[in-house]
């Protein structure tokens, strides 16, 4: 029952989306049938989204404090290395945490228009893969990469699929970087764009620590830019 418990939950975080989605189509439906049918499906609405919201809490929330995680050895797949982490002092100028899910066909290019412009540049880096249990050879070709440019890219290969933000928690919690950059592993924005970050944290930089964000909303209506489906945007 407990296995069964857990499995349950993986599944309602993991589609959490879709599944509120749904109810909430059968909600409006059920207004136009008959209102009080309507109003048992938003009220089991409104349960699911305070049982996601405080299940989510509990298994996303991770202290990074002696967590350690490891790389994939690009020689043997089949041993670890453990990975640093972020409690420790700074290393190397710039960490790139790239997520990844399925990526197999686009995340080659990612890595070749990354490691040109990186080489390019007067500072010390890595690129952290994080693989969150994708069910193609995204691995296998970002080990390829660790093979050619060793202890620069790295690999972490998760054992559980929990999503987006929990793989960029995760390659953030091993990286080395006083700088540390989250890049998309599908190449949605051009590499060599980092520059006009590094130029704004020049400016911020001498306040402390600093989060600074990219954003594309000034090429909305371009090719740039992902189309949504007007269901994702109606539940967005």
């Amino acid at each position: 029952f407990f296995f069964s418990m857990v499995s349950f939950r993986q599944m309602l975080l993991q589609n959490d989306a879709t599944i509120f989605g749904i109810i909430l189509v059968i909600a409006i439906l059920g207004w136009y049938i008959w209102p009080p049918l309507a109003a048992a499906w938003i009220i089991l609405w409104v349960l699911l989204v305070a049982v996601c919201f405080s299940w989510s809490v509990e298994y996303h929330r991770q202290s990074y404090v002696g967590l350690q995680l490891d790389f994939v050895d690009p020689e043997n797949i089949a041993l670890a290395k453990p990975a640093p982490s972020i409690a420790q002092d700074a290393t190397l100028d710039l960490s790139v945490v790239v997520p990844a899910f399925n990526e197999e066909a686009r995340i080659k290019a990612m890595l070749d228009e990354a490691v040109e412009w990186l080489t390019q540049q007067q500072l010390t880096w890595e690129i952290i893969v994080v693989d969150d249990c994708s069910k193609d050879e995204t691995s296998a070709v970002v080990l390829q990469y660790s093979k050619l440019y060793q202890g620069q890219i790295n690999l972490v290969k998760l054992k559980v699929n929990r999503g987006k933000g929990f793989a960029v928690k995760q390659g953030f919690y091993c990286s080395r970087g006083a700088q540390i950059l989250m890049a998309d592993a599908d190449g949605a924005t051009k590499f060599a764009d980092l520059a006009a970050l590094q130029r704004l944290f020049g400016n911020v930089q001498n306040h402390g620590e600093a989060v600074i964000c990219g954003s594309r909303k000034h090429l909305v209506g371009s090719e740039a830019v992902a189309k949504r489906t007007p269901l994702r945007n109606f539940l967005m």
